[in-house]
């Protein structure tokens, strides 16, 4: 890839906000990523919102695991009891499969809880005195 302003030399990297092609000369480094001449300011401006929303990303992405574990586990446990039907329609007998499932449900399930634990009792910490 060539330099959008140059044609004849090499780029080193995009403009984080256009994605053009930039050489050494054109490139602007703002610690977090490169901008052409003519972005600087919005690459700049995209840099501090993200910096300042990071912490609220965790938060979410946390949420969202301790959720999953538990949708997902409790699917395992209460699928084999609550569509018995598959079992019959796919030609598989109920048994062992169902126990695994149950089992691995089970684990989902008190992992989440345990991670809902553990962020209460983090946050009942910080609020001390």
């Amino acid at each position: 890839m060539n330099c959008f302003e140059h044609p004849d030399v090499n780029a080193v990297g995009l403009c984080k906000f256009c994605q053009k092609g930039l050489c050494q000369d054109c490139a602007h480094d703002l610690s977090h990523g490169l901008a052409c001449k003519d972005h600087i300011r919005e690459v700049t401006d995209l840099n501090s919102i993200f910096l300042n929303e990071a912490p609220s990303f965790k938060k979410v992405s946390k949420t969202s695991l301790e959720t999953y574990f538990l949708v997902i586990g409790i699917c395992l446990i209460i699928g084999p009891f609550v569509f018995p039907i598959f079992a019959s329609t796919h030609e598989m007998k109920p048994g062992s499969i169902d126990v695994i499932g149950a089992g691995i449900g089970s684990l989902l399930v008190s992992n989440a809880l345990f991670l809902v634990r553990q962020r209460y009792t983090n946050k009942l910490k910080s609020e001390k005195p």
